[in-house]
């Protein structure tokens, strides 16, 4: 947790007696990634259109359906909002690591960074991978019985994933299990230690 971070003012505001959900989707394609789609698409590659407002605006579609209370990060992205219920707040940015303390459940890219947040917090995932090594992170998470890889686009898809999470108990027990193993790792100083160790063998 970044040092001297705090929860949001609107934080207290959020529907009492519901679950928590949060979801972050990470930034999108790199631009180099929509660049070399958008050159392929020049030379008649059949690539459909990237619209990079669309897994945000599932999620948005998602969780106004689902009985809970749910904070979405935009991360700077176009998300249409005309639809939202009331019970889903979107955000620009918002403090992961702090709320994630007291999260029921993460919707999340699978980017590495965003699970072992999520582990450490003890928090049951829903992956929806974008690209890269978050393709294998979300089977990994589900392997592990972590949470859920969505594989299927469309906000039914995402719904149905996020309502078994929040009512399957062995998903939030491996969760808690795994925040416990974590958590009882050495600190980094120990790993120095014994990283300079070696190097004097």
């Amino acid at each position: 947790v970044t040092r001297g971070e705090t929860l949001p003012d609107w934080f207290g505001d959020l529907p009492a007696g519901r679950p928590l959900v949060l979801a972050s989707l990470g930034t999108g394609l790199p631009a180099t990634v929509l660049e070399f789609l958008d050159k392929a698409r020049e030379f008649g590659a059949p690539i459909p259109p990237y619209d990079p407002a669309e897994p945000l605006n599932t999620v948005v579609e998602a969780l106004s359906a689902l009985d809970c209370a749910a904070i979405v990060s935009t991360l700077g992205m176009p998300v249409d909002t005309a639809e939202a219920a009331p019970h889903v707040r979107v955000v620009d940015r918002f403090p992961q690591q702090l709320l994630l303390e007291h999260a029921d459940l993460f919707v999340t890219h699978g980017g590495y960074n965003s699970i072992r947040e999520a582990v450490r917090a003890g928090v049951p995932m829903a992956v929806r991978p974008m690209f890269g090594d978050q393709q294998y992170n979300a089977l990994r998470v589900a392997d592990l019985g972590l949470g859920e890889h969505i594989a299927a686009r469309g906000a039914e898809a995402m719904l149905e994933t996020c309502r078994r999470l929040l009512t399957d108990r062995t998903v939030t027990d491996e969760a808690r299990r795994a925040q416990k193993e974590m958590l009882s790792l050495p600190g980094i100083d120990v790993v120095v230690a014994h990283l300079e160790g070696l190097a004097e063998t």
